[in-house]
């Protein structure tokens, strides 16, 4: 069994130096999945971005939207959003937001590209 700070095993004490605390753990999990998840994603100036990696003055004069930014004028969830809601795949849900707006963007940037001219071939 493992002591307080996760350092012996029960056959004889022995020290095993690869095991670390439960606040190593935790600093390690955030350090590595910062920005992984997808659940503070904001889009600034209508681009995904993460907002767990940002400085707030890195977007000072910036526009940036949250998951609330969709909602209509009258309160009422964006027909994206709707969608997310009526064809439900999600799993615990915390990612949602991130993905809501991600795809958000992406219908953004296809309708831009939709509406520009052909190039003359």
């Amino acid at each position: 069994m493992l002591g307080s700070r996760g350092q012996t095993s029960a056959r004889g004490g022995i020290r095993i130096g690869a095991l670390a605390t439960r606040e190593q753990v935790a600093h390690r999990a955030l350090l590595y999945a910062a920005s992984f998840c997808g659940a503070c994603t904001v889009l600034i100036d209508g681009v995904p971005a993460t907002a767990c990696l940002m400085l707030a003055v890195e977007v000072d004069g910036r526009r940036i939207t949250t998951i609330r930014g969709l909602e209509c004028a009258d309160a009422h969830l964006h027909p994206l959003q709707r969608a997310f809601l009526e064809e439900p795949a999600f799993q615990c849900g915390s990612c949602s937001s991130g993905m809501v707006l991600l795809a958000f963007a992406l219908l953004a940037k296809t309708l831009i590209q939709m509406r520009r001219p052909a190039a003359p071939g």
